[in-house]
């Protein structure tokens, strides 16, 4: 062995040593200071965990608001308010009627004003001409447009039947004798304008 490879060895096999005394080595054990700093760390991101969650929460005084509900005297207020008439009373006016008071008439300055009759405007009748004279140029646009479709599909269909045609031509094969040939490779064949290689 030369001596170049003998300490290549030898400094393979110490680094091999190094690492085994290193592994074995006990790692150090923190402080007690740096075990309190960190649990004192620890525990603060939990405090501000819950304080973040706490801004989300309902304040306890209205929590205190809806958990008292509705009072016995509320509910005795409801009661009371639903037995209450709502309009005017059916029965005869106590009072005795007022005469001499004008009803108004509208434009008099009282308030009142004529009677405007319920149904569709006047102007509805532009509306309607204007979405028939749309619905029209819509539906003639879909009846070109399906006639333009139909016609290309006509034509493709014309295009890939001819390629079809072209093709079957080309690759004709026939059985000669247990065995499959394309005819156009026989040299019997008559070549056309239309073959590739003509």
């Amino acid at each position: 062995m030369t001596n170049a490879k003998k300490q290549a060895e030898e400094i393979a096999q110490l680094k091999k040593e190094l690492a085994e005394v290193k592994a074995a080595v006990p790692k150090p054990q923190k402080s007690s200071a740096e075990l309190e700093r960190e649990n004192r760390e620890w525990m603060d991101q939990m405090h501000q965990m819950r304080e973040r969650r706490m801004n989300f929460t309902t304040p306890p005084s209205v929590v205190r608001d809806m958990a008292g509900g509705v009072t016995e005297a509320d509910c005795a207020d409801l009661r009371r308010a639903s037995h209450r008439p709502t309009g005017p009373s059916p029965m005869a006016p106590s009072s005795p009627p007022v005469t001499g008071v004008r009803r108004g008439v509208a434009g008099d300055g009282t308030g009142w004003s004529r009677e405007i009759s319920l149904g569709p405007s006047p102007h509805q009748r532009y509306v309607d001409a204007q979405l028939d004279a749309a619905d029209a140029r819509d539906k003639a646009e879909r009846i070109r447009q399906e006639a333009q479709l139909t016609t290309m599909d006509r034509l493709d269909d014309h295009w890939w039947q001819t390629r079809l045609d072209d093709e079957f031509e080309e690759n004709d094969w026939v059985e000669i004798g247990g065995f499959w040939e394309r005819r156009s490779a026989m040299p019997s064949f008559h070549r056309s304008k239309r073959d590739r290689d003509f």
